[in-house]
């Protein structure tokens, strides 16, 4: 028999967990040196480099156990400094929380999450003032499902502030699509939206062109290179052709 002692004690995909922990690391690229920056009885999510690289916003399940009983599987929106130390809570119990991202300045944080009233089925689209300390904004509304993390463990697809807009993937009566925001909600746009379904997204630094693993109702996953300020794409891979010609699709 197993003894439980946490909530979150299994999960799909990962299993029974036991008594380990995700964690932030800093790595050198030059001399693969590793240095852990979190510690505890806590697990570190979605890390996301400020600009200027001075910091690092992530999301935690660091929450006291009352808190927990009270509001299980909660979410800290959290910043601390790239070098490790004091770690600020920016906003706290959230449901489900990632990607993350910075603003050009760094000084103020987007990120999808079902929020802090909401539950897991619906995620929106939020920003927060880290100077202030303000409510956090929400971006998006019940017509989009910004797409988040899955499972605890998995990587978020990218979200990308740069300039005046926000990029992010979505969902939508049943496809995937890009999309984009005024950091003030006052506006949001379809970048693309074909009749497909995303496993993976990377977006450039600049926001002018994306990378999207998709697939149809007629193909497995391929890789398509999609130019956003032209609103062209190309598809770069056909791995599944030679077995589709011999395949009907089900």
């Amino acid at each position: 028999p197993k003894r439980v002692n946490r909530i979150y004690f299994r999960a799909d995909g990962i299993g029974w967990r036991g008594d380990t922990h995700r964690q932030l690391f800093r790595v050198n690229v030059a001399t693969s040196e590793a240095r852990q920056l979190t510690r505890g009885d806590v697990d570190c999510y979605s890390p996301a480099p400020s600009p200027d690289g001075a910091s690092i916003a992530f999301a935690s399940n660091d929450r006291s156990a009352q808190r927990e009983r009270r509001t299980p599987g909660k979410l800290e929106l959290c910043v601390m400094p790239a070098t490790g130390g004091r770690v600020q809570r920016i906003v706290r119990n959230l449901s489900g929380l990632g990607p993350i991202t910075w603003s050009p300045d760094a000084k103020h944080l987007a990120y999808v999450s079902g929020g802090q009233e909401y539950a897991y089925a619906q995620s929106y689209l939020w920003t927060v003032d880290l100077a202030d300390g303000a409510t956090p904004q929400q971006i998006t509304d019940d017509w989009l499902h910004p797409t988040s993390a899955g499972i605890p463990l998995a990587e978020p697809p990218p979200l990308r502030w740069t300039g005046r807009r926000i990029i992010f993937q979505a969902e939508r009566h049943g496809s995937t699509g890009l999309y984009s925001a005024t950091p003030s909600g006052s506006r949001v746009d379809a970048l693309r939206t074909p009749d497909e379904l995303g496993s993976a997204l990377s977006i450039t630094p600049d926001g002018s062109r994306a990378a999207v693993l998709a697939s149809t109702l007629t193909r497995p996953n391929e890789i398509t290179a999609v130019d956003l300020a032209a609103s062209e794409e190309r598809q770069l891979t056909d791995v599944s052709a030679p077995y589709l010609r011999d395949h009907k699709p089900g």
